[in-house]
């Protein structure tokens, strides 16, 4: 029963990561979008550096999602006798499908706003992504790596 429970929150975290993190991983990028300011100029060092300050912005607080994921996931684990398999792929799904939902909610709103301007958010959240994928194994597999940057995050260092 605890399996199906910690699965279960798993879905729940994942779901409202997806519904609130588009907001707050623009909140996140701000800085990127206004050093562009409407440029349509989608190469040179401008737009290069915007996308590196977005892409900086963006991983530092969703990895502190994937944080507090993998941080929930071992307590869990480690507490109650869990079947290890499911549990480490609905943490897998959890922490990578939001952003990859996200990923793709950016683009719609970009060609939807007629992607005139070229935003460096947008490119930042595919960057995010591919960040995101390898830190997930690199927190699994060395969680103290998260005791650095992301101390602050509920049950990280516990």
């Amino acid at each position: 029963m605890a399996t199906v429970y910690t699965i279960f929150l798993l879905i729940v975290f994942g779901v409202i990561a997806w519904r609130l993190g588009l907001l707050i991983l623009n909140i996140a990028g701000l800085t990127g979008a206004l050093i562009i300011l409407k440029n349509k100029n989608k190469t040179g060092f401008r737009f290069a550096f915007a996308t590196f300050i977005s892409i900086m912005g963006q991983s530092y607080i969703y990895l502190a999602y994937m944080a507090f994921i993998v941080s929930w996931t071992l307590l869990r684990i480690s507490t109650y006798d869990l079947s290890k398999i499911p549990i480490w792929i609905f943490a897998f799904l959890a922490a990578l499908l939001p952003i990859k939902f996200m990923s793709g909610d950016a683009v719609m709103e970009d060609i939807e706003s007629g992607g005139q301007y070229k935003n460096p958010q947008v490119e930042a959240i595919s960057w995010t992504l591919i960040i995101s994928i390898i830190a997930f194994f690199v927190f699994v597999f060395a969680p103290s790596v998260m005791n650095y940057l992301w101390g602050w995050v509920p049950y990280v260092g516990k």
